[in-house]
């Protein structure tokens, strides 16, 4: 882990730090609510993935359950903390007159020098599990299951897009993409990445992706019924982007050519001459190869 993601999570000492002088200075466990507020806070501004991102996840019971279990933790860790504060006190005999207020701040403080330290990207700190034993390990190591809803799939997409160095839709770099694809195929996932795809903003190099994933023939297969490919070709062609959309074209022509079962799937045949129509005039080599598609859709009855 790097320096600053170190930074980031040493600032818990601060936040653990409020609720240890509450109990040194004599306050009970009516302060639980508020510091447990704090804890939830500095947890989502070193964790941000944990929380639902969209209003409709918040509709999800499971969705629901993660940051209620993380509340629930925080509020055991809180209330030790102030029992250690008022057993310290009890042991040496001391009570310093400490404002409620000044031990809420401790707290806040570790929340504003978190957000501080953090990334100028904004990348959040990956790890793998038990790699290291040292500041923010524990933290790291705390996985959160799949859950259902956008901001899940979300997540999905910018692990995946994390490791996708080109930006655009040319040969190089769908030549540069395929060991990704290959991977996420041989990882059994490729189905739930191209759902993540097309849940999220149509980028260049989200429709790129999508594209290769989806329209590889063991892939494709599995998608029957689920209407992505039909969405995937919808999506590149809204994108105006000629040799995206001429890659992508290509591509269909291809997967029809080794399983032509997957025709069902494709936009009707006459949709697909409509768009070659629009991009006659500025993109030829787009156009050639959706006439080349639609003309194999109507080969196998689309």
């Amino acid at each position: 882990m790097k320096l600053r993601d170190k930074a980031v999570y040493a600032t818990a000492a601060l936040l653990y730090s409020g609720p240890l002088y509450s109990g040194l200075a004599g306050y009970g466990m009516e302060t639980i609510p508020l510091f447990a507020a704090v804890f939830a806070v500095w947890l989502f501004a070193v964790r941000p993935g944990d929380w639902p991102r969209f209003a409709e996840d918040w509709k999800h019971p499971r969705t629901l359950a993660w940051p209620l279990l993380i509340i629930a933790v925080q509020i055991v860790v809180i209330a030790f903390c102030l029992a250690i504060g008022r057993a310290i006190g009890g042991l040496v005999g001391i009570r310093p007159p400490l404002p409620l207020a000044f031990t809420f701040l401790v707290s806040l403080l570790a929340i504003a020098l978190a957000r501080l330290l953090q990334r100028p990207d904004g990348a959040l700190p990956r790890r793998v599990p038990g790699e290291s034993l040292s500041i923010g390990a524990g933290v790291l190591d705390v996985g959160r299951p799949e859950l259902p809803g956008k901001s899940a799939k979300a997540e999905l997409v910018s692990q995946v897009l994390a490791a996708v160095a080109p930006k655009d839709g040319t040969s190089s770099a769908r030549t540069a993409l395929m060991p990704t694809v290959e991977q996420i195929e041989r990882a059994g996932v490729a189905r739930q990445v191209v759902e993540a795809l097309d849940a999220v903003e149509p980028r260049s190099e989200v429709l790129t992706l999508q594209g290769l994933i989806a329209l590889r023939p063991s892939v494709a297969r599995d998608l029957g019924g689920s209407g992505l490919i039909d969405r995937t070709l919808e999506r590149v062609i809204a994108s105006g982007d000629g040799r995206l959309i001429e890659a992508t074209a290509v591509a269909g022509v291809t997967l029809l050519t080794e399983a032509p079962d997957t025709a069902r799937q494709f936009p009707p045949a006459a949709r697909i001459d409509a768009a070659a129509d629009a991009l006659a005039a500025s993109e030829s080599g787009a156009a050639r190869a959706l006439g080349r598609l639609a003309q194999v859709l109507r080969q196998n009855g689309r």
